[in-house]
């Protein structure tokens, strides 16, 4: 991606080895008006450099949803669906601005498999599945499934992690509330390689007939990548934006049921889900098409919405700074 990135850029910098001031420094050398954070709390964050405050306006967008606690950030972008109604409880002053449509959009990745036929049809059993970070996945999440993997009789869940003392605890947890091991399937990361691309990964969503999000942080790339491979995602809406990319994904691309407001809500959508397998198939055979015509898709769309975005924080700032003057 950099040599596209940089082909693409009026100036470039490599500024991974530089200091955080160093860094700061160079920002306020090239006068940059509008400085824009995609790591926030991420690995190798750059956030000291902000709270450095080296552009007069600073934006937090993309490395998730959620307050950045730095006050030296003026602006959180997000949507209608990721603000929480009493707003995103922070710590930090920086200002929520709603996108008129959604906070981020999907590419679907190089190489990504065709929808394959609903697995429960030739397996003879409903298949649901999360491939989030198992992180995620408490004992409160893998309660609740086991609440689903009980009401539908015969069903199997699959998850995604490497190999460890954690598989057995799962099966054990589940084994406790009446559910056999067997029914308790594990897929290891594939190492990545020069060659290897994401839309390869996605063929594991051909054993997949349902996929359960996780909660109080939801999915979100893991939660689009489903759906273009034609499996539909049952969501639970939390109380914090991290806990709403479920809601914001799923009402965009017109199927807000899915996301659900009650643990009960969930365990019932998923179980009714299961119980109409013509209905699922259709709906899996339908869900590409319905997502690439949607806003989940629309790149160009998002970015004319990000650029308002911008000039109108530009404007607001230059009408302070008169008001000043």
């Amino acid at each position: 991606m950099t040599p596209s990135y940089k082909s693409q850029a009026d100036l470039w910098r490599d500024v991974g080895q530089l200091s955080d001031e160093k860094l700061a420094a160079v920002i306020q050398d090239d006068q940059i008006d509008l400085l824009i954070d995609l790591g926030l709390h991420t690995s190798e964050n750059r956030l000291v450099t902000f709270a450095l405050k080296p552009a007069p306006i600073q934006i937090s967008w993309i490395g998730y949803p959620g307050s950045s606690g730095v006050d030296a950030i003026d602006y959180r972008l997000t949507d209608a669906f990721l603000e929480p109604p009493g707003g995103e409880p922070c710590i930090s002053p920086e200002k929520p601005f709603v996108l008129p449509h959604l906070w981020q959009c999907y590419v679907a990745p190089e190489g990504a498999a065709e929808v394959s036929e609903l697995p429960a049809q030739r397996n003879g059993y409903v298949t649901f599945g999360s491939f989030n970070n198992f992180c995620k996945i408490t004992p409160a999440i893998l309660e609740c499934w086991a609440q689903i993997l009980l009401g539908v009789p015969g069903s199997h869940l699959v998850l995604l992690n490497n190999p460890g003392s954690h598989r057995a605890r799962t099966r054990e947890f589940m084994h406790q509330r009446g559910i056999a091991p067997e029914r308790i399937e594990f897929i290891d990361y594939e190492p990545t390689t020069p060659t290897s691309h994401q839309g390869s990964f996605l063929k594991r969503y051909h054993r997949i007939d349902i996929a359960l999000d996780t909660f109080p942080y939801n999915g979100m790339t893991t939660t689009f990548d489903a759906l273009w491979m034609g499996v539909p995602v049952v969501s639970l809406i939390g109380q914090t934006s991290v806990g709403r990319a479920g809601l914001s994904i799923l009402s965009n691309l017109g199927l807000p049921e899915f996301a659900t407001d009650t643990v009960g809500a969930y365990v019932h959508q998923a179980i009714e889900t299961a119980q109409d397998l013509s209905r699922l198939a259709k709906l899996r055979q339908g869900l590409r098409p319905r997502m690439a015509a949607s806003p989940l898709c629309d790149a160009i769309s998002l970015t004319r919405d990000l650029e308002a975005a911008f000039l109108k924080m530009w404007n607001d700032w230059c009408a302070a700074q008169a008001t000043k003057a």
